[in-house]
């Protein structure tokens, strides 16, 4: 019976080993944990990691078998001067250059708005779903549509009970990752029973 928790981390080493202190390699948690993130906008605003930096976490989350989670988002400032989807496609380009076919059924995708990012400011579904859909049609052109089909796609960004549903309906989009809500267990609590499928006949 598949579990209904899993554990994941919320980053991994560049480093596959070395004397870099302070820094977890992904062999040191690959026995407890089942998902990484990798790319998230706050490891590269205030630590400055690069798409490049992101595509050799990628690669090693893979080597140890753990399912990279690779956040993609653009800012503020990207969004207002029309380079958002430019962003996005840089983003997964360069971060997934290491990533064959065959691993890509391990990688999830999580398009997360900066600028809603623990915010309030919800993203309009709609932009949500044209995002996601740039997201879907990019890895088709890279892997083949069949591929493409499989990865799950999930999003974050000022996600609560009240638009996690929303969210949730959208075509394309598979989960969610909730940030901020997440460390109040009543408004997480929340958000799960939004989520959960609607049963009644």
């Amino acid at each position: 019976m598949k579990p209904k928790l899993e554990l994941g981390a919320q980053n991994i080493s560049e480093y596959e080993e070395g004397s870099y202190t302070g820094e977890v390699a992904a062999s040191m948690i690959k026995n407890l944990a089942k998902y990484v993130i990798v790319g998230h906008s706050e490891r590269r605003r205030y630590f400055h990691e690069t798409d490049a930096v992101d595509a050799k976490k990628m690669q090693l989350a893979l080597a140890h078998s753990l399912k990279p989670i690779l956040c993609v988002g653009e800012d503020k400032q990207a969004r207002s001067d029309g380079h958002a989807k430019q962003v996005v496609l840089d983003q997964l380009n360069t971060s997934l250059a290491q990533v064959s076919s065959d691993d890509l059924k391990d990688v999830l995708i999580a398009y997360e708005p900066v600028w809603a990012i623990g915010s309030g400011n919800f993203a309009n579904p709609s932009m949500v779903e044209e995002m996601v859909g740039l997201i879907r049609d990019t890895l088709a052109q890279r892997y083949g549509r069949m591929a493409s089909m499989y990865v799950r796609v999930i999003y974050g960004g000022s996600v609560e009970s009240e638009n996690a549903k929303t969210y949730l309906s959208l075509f394309g989009i598979n989960g969610l990752l909730v940030g901020g809500a997440s460390l109040n267990y009543k408004k997480f609590a929340a958000i799960v029973q939004a989520s959960a499928p609607d049963t009644r006949n």
